[in-house]
């Protein structure tokens, strides 16, 4: 007699892949039949895992499989090498299937497509994948969760991104460049691309004036971009003009808990470090060094910034993959932080220390 099988709760149609990915099913399998088991795949962009489990006193089945599906996804930063992109490997889909088997009969039941992306969200955060969706019906929350407006200097990059099914895409999107003497100009980009995944939009500067064709400088204000059909917020970008007490500027890159590409400018600071290692060894009652082992260390300085822009960096302090503007592994060397805000710190800057991960090169004996 074939076996009884239901899914009784499935995820949502897309999961951060670092939260529960819970099916609990139901079975009149007889778990008094030795031969009883649920078997299991989980295929991933046509690649199959496979594992067995025994039924639960009643029959039934509760089982997550974030583990499994946490194998196909790793961090990637969004590179400032064009205008826009779809990242196909952010943003994959999966089909769960289970088969209750017994000592004289099976049962197959399989789930629609689901997916997942690189993302974690934490118990008291409300979030619905339906708020981060490319929509035509309803306006998409951005991945990146930048406190409005952002600001940027004219040489930072930018980028925003939000999950895209192949069923809603963008087709063109509405830029408003506003000139601190008043004008507007308005135009209307096409950037029609009909694919499953991450989509990315670089919003730099220098990126707006190649997808528009007009002059980027500190003669503009600020600048909007928006779906042209509302399918993603509209974002605004207002430009800052470079600290004069500073002659650096550090670049970061760094993937926040929804697993988008976050930029942030920091000021180089006055000082710079180098941590030395030396092994040495006696020869002729004298001590010669063997290696050296060097570290670069210095401080990034932040502008002025609001509270909500201060509670906004706490992703940069935990993310697990930061790189500077020219493509380096950085390394915050912060073991606690103080997230500051203005009622009790007035003007909010930060300064703080960092490593790159790589040691300096020096010659040796």
């Amino acid at each position: 007699m074939p076996i009884s099988l239901a899914f009784v709760s499935t995820p949502e149609l897309i999961v951060p892949v670092y939260n529960d990915v819970i099916y609990v099913i139901t079975s009149d399998m007889d778990v008094a039949d030795k031969e009883s088991r649920f078997e299991i795949t989980v295929t991933v962009n046509g690649v199959d895992r496979f594992f067995s489990v025994s039924p639960e006193s009643g029959g039934g089945l509760t089982i997550n499989i974030s583990k499994i599906l946490q194998q196909f996804i790793t961090s990637e930063l969004v590179l400032q090498t064009g205008s826009y992109e779809i990242n196909t490997n952010q943003l994959l889909s999966y089909v769960f299937s289970v088969k209750a088997i017994n000592s004289t009969d099976f049962t197959i039941l399989t789930d629609l497509t689901r997916y997942f992306f690189n993302g974690a969200t934490q118990d008291f955060e409300a979030f619905d994948f339906n708020d981060y969706l490319m929509n035509t019906t309803k306006t998409g929350l951005l991945l990146n969760g930048y406190v409005a407006p952002i600001k940027t200097r004219l040489t930072d990059d930018l980028s925003i991104q939000l999950l895209q099914l192949d069923i809603y895409y963008i087709t063109n999107i509405t830029v408003n460049i506003y000139y601190k003497n008043g004008d507007i100009l308005t135009s209307t980009v096409n950037l029609a691309m009909i694919n499953t995944g991450v989509f990315a939009l670089i919003i730099s500067p220098l990126s707006i004036a190649s997808l528009t064709g007009e002059t980027i400088d500190l003669t503009v204000e600020k600048y909007t971009i928006e779906g042209a059909a509302g399918e993603f917020e509209a974002v605004t970008v207002q430009l800052v003009e470079q600290d004069v007490r500073f002659n650096n500027v550090v670049r970061l890159a760094y993937i926040n808990h929804l697993g988008a590409t976050n930029y942030i400018g920091f000021n180089l600071g006055f000082s710079e470090n180098l941590g030395i290692k030396k092994e040495t060894y006696q020869n002729n009652n004298s001590e010669k060094v063997f290696d050296s082992e060097v570290r670069q260390s210095m401080s990034l300085i932040s502008d002025y910034m609001t509270e909500e822009e201060s509670i906004f960096m706490q992703d940069l302090w935990v993310s697990p993959l930061i790189k500077d503007q020219d493509g380096r592994n950085v390394i915050l060397d912060v073991k606690k932080i103080t997230i500051k805000r203005k009622r009790n710190d007035g003007l909010i800057s930060y300064t703080i220390p960092f490593t790159y991960s790589k040691t300096y090169r020096s010659i040796k004996k």
